[in-house]
């Protein structure tokens, strides 16, 4: 699991490593891809969510719109580093070897875009270092997970400032698809009313003082060693 993690984060720092020139005619991310993140920054789903018969007092709201202030900051902030970006880096878009597992690569390219590095780094940890029904971030899997991307691309100061704000924004967009795919796409699938409310938690936990210290933390010393610990490397030899 920890070599996995490992290689997906070299994988997206080497994606973040290529040069973007002024006539690659690369889509930025406020015109498409990325999760359809502009659709909440131009007001769409908020839209949408108005525009149906759903209770105007239900909690959702108040805290999409909280959320979205988050999103809108972390998007438009003109000090983090830019360039190539997968836009959707989920378990279901990654490839192992089906009879060793190890890691192969990276597919579905269609949300890749020109934008900020961390939103690839708060998906890829969203999607993959949290355990089954747990609402708390792994920290064995976030640090393999950082060890490789540091290990080809430093992070900025910026960059850990912003980290766990990403990885809150990344929740979000997931938590909110959720809550539109039970209440506006699939009304009458009732089971899945709730789902969002399992994502909600987990944002709500990163804000905690304790895990914003513990992943500030992490970031700190996995950067100063520029993923170059023992531990790790010692297991990774047979895949690097």
């Amino acid at each position: 699991e920890a070599s996995i993690l490992f290689m997906i984060g070299t994988e997206l720092a080497t994606l973040h490593s290529v040069v973007v020139t002024p006539d690659a005619k690369l889509r930025a991310y406020n015109e498409g891809g990325v999760f359809a993140v502009t659709e909440h920054m131009n007001g769409v789903y908020l839209g949408q969510f108005e525009d149906h018969d759903i209770d105007d007092d239900h909690p959702f709201y108040k805290f999409y719109e909280e959320e979205l202030v988050n999103l809108i900051d972390c998007m438009n902030n003109r000090k983090l580093p830019k360039g190539i970006i997968h836009g959707d880096p989920y378990l279901d878009n990654i490839i192992l070897d089906e009879k060793t597992g190890e890691f192969r690569g990276i597919i579905d390219w269609e949300d890749t875009t020109v934008g900020p590095f961390l939103f690839d780094l708060g998906c890829a940890v969203a999607g993959t270092c949290y355990s089954v029904n747990s609402t708390s971030v792994d920290r064995n899997r976030f640090q393999a997970l950082l060890q490789g991307y540091v290990r080809k691309r430093r992070l900025t100061a910026e960059e850990k400032e912003f980290f766990s704000r990403f990885l809150q924004l990344a929740l979000f967009l997931n938590c909110a698809w959720r809550f539109k795919h039970a209440y506006i796409d699939h009304p009458e699938v009732k089971d899945s009313k709730n789902s969002h409310i399992e994502i909600q938690e987990k944002i709500l936990l990163l804000k905690e003082p304790e895990t914003q210290e513990m992943i500030s933390k992490l970031l700190e010393d996995v950067d100063s060693k520029g993923g170059g610990v023992k531990t790790m490397s010692s297991c990774l030899c047979s895949v690097l």
